[in-house]
């Protein structure tokens, strides 16, 4: 395979690396439970469980997304980003995380793979409170 499988793992070191599993991350999507899965513990502080699958899209999955990324305040926050992942940064995630106060700070790229060869991108963008 020319690509890695699945940037979940990459993310989970990253943060791990950064000491963010003992921070507060917000998570968005059903794909945070690929992070999680690496860590003893819920990551998230928006979600009651790790096993919690209710996160829709990234800025749907709230009447009020900015509200939503204001109450919980994070330090950190995993988008999982998926086909056309380029094109929904410029054009949706990265407006939106700049104007909440965050930069991108990792990017952990990936994709899922079946017997013919890659199926669907499966990237996380890390973004980090501008403090």
């Amino acid at each position: 395979y020319l690509y890695p499988y699945c940037g979940a793992q990459d993310a989970a070191n990253y943060l791990r690396s950064v000491g963010a599993d003992h921070q507060k991350i917000m998570g968005y999507g059903y794909g945070m439970v690929a992070v999680d899965a690496y860590f003893d513990h819920n990551i998230q502080v928006n979600r009651p469980t790790a096993y919690f699958h209710h996160g829709g899209e990234f800025i749907k999955s709230s009447a009020d997304p900015m509200a939503e990324l204001k109450r919980y305040d994070p330090d950190y926050v995993v988008i999982p980003c998926w086909d056309a992942c380029e094109a929904t940064l410029k054009a949706n995630i990265e407006p939106f995380m700049r104007d909440g106060g965050y930069s991108l700070a990792h990017f952990s790229d990936g994709y899922l793979f079946d017997k013919r060869g890659w199926d669907v991108r499966q990237a996380y963008l890390v973004y980090r409170k501008n403090r």
